[in-house]
């Protein structure tokens, strides 16, 4: 992330003013058309990033159905109303984090429940945190 937002926009930008040299000077037109298109390509990287990321993210919806998830003491129970229902042990989950608009809960690296605070009602959010906190003391 670091080359993609900070990196790469300078660097795009230093080949596009190069590229003006280039052509000022004379050089040849085929490094000045690849100057122009690596420059503009990195240049936008950040933006084409962004794009990307938000049509996979709405490529991999599998519903427009919100997720019900129920925080019981055996298990966690997950739902999408008339699409899938299944459980996840207490086992399976290895961290939590919350943040000031959102709770993750890890079940590994790059897999998580993400519970927006505003769906959790306001007397339900220090009893969630509790749960999850009595229950990753456990492991």
């Amino acid at each position: 992330m670091l080359f993609i937002n900070f990196i790469a926009p300078p660097v795009g930008l230093v080949f596009l003013t190069l590229q003006g040299y280039w052509v000022w000077g004379g050089g040849p037109k085929s490094l000045s058309l690849m100057l122009v298109f690596v420059g503009l390509f990195l240049a936008f990287m950040p933006l084409w990033f962004y794009l990307n990321l938000r049509y996979r993210y709405s490529a991999t919806r599998l519903t427009e159905n919100d997720c019900v998830l129920e925080f019981l003491d055996e298990h966690i129970v997950t739902e999408r109303p008339g699409f899938s229902k299944g459980t996840v042990e207490w086992a399976g989950i290895q961290k939590y984090s919350v943040g000031k608009n959102i709770v993750l809960v890890y079940l590994g690296p790059n897999v998580f429940f993400a519970i927006p605070k505003r769906a959790i009602p306001r007397d339900g959010e220090s009893a969630l945190i509790a749960l999850l906190q009595r229950k990753m003391a456990k492991k």
